[in-house]
């Protein structure tokens, strides 16, 4: 199921069963899938992979040797309404995503198309299975993004940052370069470069820690202040 307009280097493998509409470009040495799709005048670079499932949105490019694994869908459309005298309007999206050089996106993880301009991500970027990058979001080079990670819409993610397991991201939020967010942190402030965070919402790992460490001791303190009552009552 190939269109004859799209564009197909000699080497590249197309399994039976994918998709490449019109306008399209697959490189040199690429492998499409079963049942992976390619819209129209989406850009596969040289030494790429989009598996079975994976969709590859219309006007969305991969630079070389970035995969996608089965079910990604990059090049979604953006989550945005705008209500007005009780009617809910959807707002065009006609961005698109741009992935760089050896960039993966795990299974069943998706990046929205910007709403005007570009979803990015940049080289060597690895994104877990299950990750949800809304639109209008910037993430720089040789960040690593785990699992079941929520990241809104126009955040900006820079170089070398690491998001672990369920980190969930505010909008419009800057995760300064070299920044670590621990699992399950809920970021709403923007971060110090090569800063530490956790928590929910996120505060510097040392401060989390050491609130974890003075939660634990509530029991006893709970204990010794009903004491305390009882004697100034009994006086």
């Amino acid at each position: 199921m190939i269109d004859p307009t799209a564009e197909i280097a000699p080497d590249a493998l197309l399994y039976p069963g994918c998709v490449v509409m019109q306008g399209a470009k697959i490189g040199s040495k690429s492998r499409i899938l079963p049942n992976a799709v390619i819209e129209a005048g989406a850009i596969v670079g040289s030494g790429c992979q989009v598996r079975s499932g994976a969709i590859l949105g219309y006007g969305c490019q991969m630079g070389e040797g970035s995969i996608l694994y089965e079910n990604a869908v990059i090049g979604g459309y953006g989550f945005g309404y705008h209500d007005e005298k009780g009617v809910r309007y959807k707002i065009p999206q006609i961005g698109n995503v741009v992935l760089g050089n050896f960039v993966e996106v795990g299974s069943s993880s998706t990046i929205d198309r910007g709403t005007i301009e570009s979803t990015s991500v940049g080289d060597y970027t690895k994104i877990d299975s299950q990750v949800h990058l809304a639109h209008n979001c910037r993430v720089g080079n040789y960040v690593y993004i785990a699992g079941r990670c929520g990241i809104a819409g126009s955040v900006e993610i820079g170089d070398g940052a690491i998001l672990a397991g369920a980190v969930g991201v505010a909008d419009h939020i800057k995760i300064a370069p070299k920044s670590i967010l621990l699992a399950n942190t809920g970021v709403d402030i923007d971060t110090e470069e090569g800063g530490v965070y956790f928590g929910s919402p996120a505060q510097k790992a040392r401060t989390m820690h050491r609130i974890n460490a003075a939660l634990l001791q509530l029991p006893e303190l709970l204990k010794r202040v009903k004491a305390l009552e009882k004697e100034v009552l009994s006086h």
